[in-house]
């Protein structure tokens, strides 16, 4: 199922994790799928990705792969963005 995100809702939430001082990146649209198209069709909503990229730490490899290694300070940030986005 295909990803619609909810625009104002990305907005909502870049602009509270970038008041709490985190870093916010864009992921170009991919043809690709995911099941939580699914919940999107019913819920405003959107779909981000947290601790997937740091060379430095050697999370190189993409989700669903053996391999793949999470980036612990980008799960760190990524419920700092949560709960800011949640207390607004």
């Amino acid at each position: 199922m295909a990803v619609h995100n909810d625009e104002g809702r990305i907005a909502a939430f870049e602009k509270v994790a970038k008041a709490a001082g985190l870093t916010v990146g864009n992921v170009p649209p991919r043809m690709s799928s995911e099941d939580f198209g699914w919940i999107l069709q019913d819920t405003p909503g959107f779909i981000f990705r947290f601790g997937t990229r740091n060379e430095a730490t050697g999370c190189t490899d993409t989700a669903h792969k053996n391999t793949f290694k999470i980036d612990e300070e980008g799960m760190r940030s990524a419920i700092a963005a949560f709960i800011a986005y949640l207390m607004r």
